[in-house]
């Protein structure tokens, strides 16, 4: 496997970072990502390192804060990856400093001491941090202050680069090719297992991965399919409507209103899919969509 983005995309998105950094006055910032599958707050350390720990569980004799990450960031210096993970994806990670720990918290404290980091530090992550692995930050570098900036990094990765506008793109092309695949055999007569078959099929072949393609006949067609590229993720939730046009026109407008309403999240905004004929994104039934004012 490789990266999905070149060394050089990162690298400029460090270089971001760190004038940010510079910008609000700190020479040391740390943020905390965690994956595993459980209330994923992946994305900062995602963006800097395409690191995603895969591993949950509760603490242990054996370890503590299982699936978090933490990246440390100084101008002027490379940053430095601290994972749960035994071994590190090198086809896969972007920072070439990683250090694995059971105790990925203390494994971070331990490094700023011995860098010799004291005074205000931006911490990025207190909406999520549990205040058990918070204490370790304070117990092992009682030196440090801990300035909450949790947005530091969001605001420097809500300005996509080139490469990530052409990933959205590609993100579009493939969940529409595999939206097309599978309304076009479950209306053609396939059946759910079939459809979803070729659905999947299209979008493996372009790279992509499927969590799920939960299918359903009724009054409306239904699926919903998960297309993650490397540090990207689409959900595509459809519902076919073989009902008047003015069904289809008050689907569109509900559509439109949950995105603008849509509060920003740790995953990117995938675009709307609407296709014509009998697709339509997210809809309820056809006889809410068509019950009189």
């Amino acid at each position: 496997m490789h990266r999905y983005f070149p060394i050089e995309e990162y690298e400029t998105r460090w270089a971001r970072v760190h004038d940010e950094i510079a910008r609000r006055g700190f020479e040391t910032a740390v943020v905390f990502g965690r994956g595993g599958g459980t209330t994923d707050n992946c994305g900062d350390v995602l963006y800097l390192s395409n690191h995603y720990a895969i591993s949950g569980g509760m603490d242990s004799l054996i370890w503590t804060a299982r699936s978090f990450a933490g990246v440390i960031l100084q101008p002027g210096r490379a940053p430095q990856l601290h994972i749960d993970e035994p071994e590190v994806r090198r086809d896969l990670v972007s920072i070439d400093d990683v250090l694995s720990s059971n105790h990925p918290f203390e494994s971070v404290a331990k490094s700023l001491v011995e860098r010799g980091v004291k005074g205000r530090v931006a911490l990025v992550g207190t909406h999520f941090i549990p205040i058990k692995y918070y204490r370790q930050l304070e117990a092992i570098a009682p030196d440090i202050e801990w300035v909450p900036a949790d947005d530091l990094v969001r605001s420097v990765r809500r300005i996509k680069s080139r490469l990530e506008l052409d990933c959205y793109r590609y993100a579009g092309e493939t969940a529409t090719l595999g939206v097309n695949a599978l309304m076009e055999g479950l209306v053609g007569g396939l059946s759910e297992r079939e459809a979803a078959g070729e659905a999947a099929r299209v979008v493996v072949a372009r790279g992509g991965r499927i969590q799920m393609i939960g299918t359903n006949h009724g009054e409306t067609l239904g699926f919903d399919q998960r297309f993650p590229l490397t540090g990207y993720s689409e959900d595509v939730p459809v519902v076919a409507i073989s009902s008047p046009a003015r069904c289809m026109a008050r689907s569109i407008r509900a559509i439109i209103s949950i995105r603008v309403a849509r509060p920003c999240a740790d995953k990117p905004m995938p675009s709307s899919y609407v296709s014509s004929r009998r697709q339509a994104a997210s809809c309820t039934a056809c006889r809410t969509c068509c019950a009189p004012a």
